[in-house]
């Protein structure tokens, strides 16, 4: 099943509150109190000028890697909708400092999206390649806003593709769980709990929500299980 416009949209407008536009605080995407933003029209420093400039040709360009190897290009909509909200922020700065700190989380994103960072705050771990019980795949994580990822799951048997998912992931409160919500409507939830520093399991929310087939495999394969970083 192809997601619908009105599923995506949906889970856009939950992955970034359109009253979330100041982000100038210390945190990783800290907000100012609804309100206190205000479009601030005012020249920024030149350097910054540069950086806004590079930034967005990587986000370009990782948007134009997800259209091409997400399972459905149209879930790329998702990442497209947080680069519009991380840039109105730092939009909405009222000085340079502000605006650094807006540019820093954004290449930081992106450097943890391309491998240049083993860890960031609210996520589970980095990119790499895993294996699960005779599968083998890239599995990857794209930073969105607020501390949630886009969770990409590829994986495959022999050479032949067996599953694929492309989730969205929060993180549960206090608890060293993430919910995972996948971009495909009606898809069952799944739950991510990091094993170690380098595996994790994926279940189902609800275990009753186990199908005779697997919305997100192919040949008997399932999407549960421990996942084992190589190397």
């Amino acid at each position: 099943m192809i997601a619908s416009k009105p599923f995506i949209r949906r889970l856009i407008l939950t992955l970034a509150p359109l009253g979330a536009l100041a982000g100038c605080g210390t945190g990783p995407d800290a907000s100012e109190p609804s309100g206190a933003a205000k479009e601030v029209s005012r020249p920024a420093a030149p350097e910054l000028v540069a950086r806004e400039a590079d930034l967005r040709k990587r986000e370009q360009a990782q948007l134009d890697w997800l259209k091409k190897t997400l399972d459905k290009p149209a879930h790329a909509a998702v990442y497209e909708a947080a680069l519009q909200q991380a840039r109105g922020r730092a939009g909405h700065c009222p000085d340079d400092r502000c605006h650094a700190r807006a540019l820093n989380r954004r290449e930081a994103r992106l450097d943890y999206a391309d491998g240049k960072n083993s860890r960031m705050p609210n996520l589970p771990f980095g990119a790499g390649r895993f294996m699960r019980e005779g599968y083998a795949g890239p599995v990857r994580l794209i930073p969105l806003i607020d501390g949630q990822a886009m969770l990409l799951v590829s994986l495959s048997a022999k050479g032949r593709p067996a599953c694929a998912l492309d989730g969205v992931i929060r993180r549960d409160d206090e608890k060293d769980s993430w919910t995972v919500t996948s971009l495909e409507e009606g898809e069952p939830m799944l739950v991510l709990k990091p094993a170690g520093k380098s595996a994790f399991d994926l279940s189902y929310t609800d275990p009753a929500q186990r199908r005779s087939t697997n919305p997100y495999c192919t040949g008997g394969a399932s999407i549960e299980g421990r996942y084992t970083r190589e190397g």
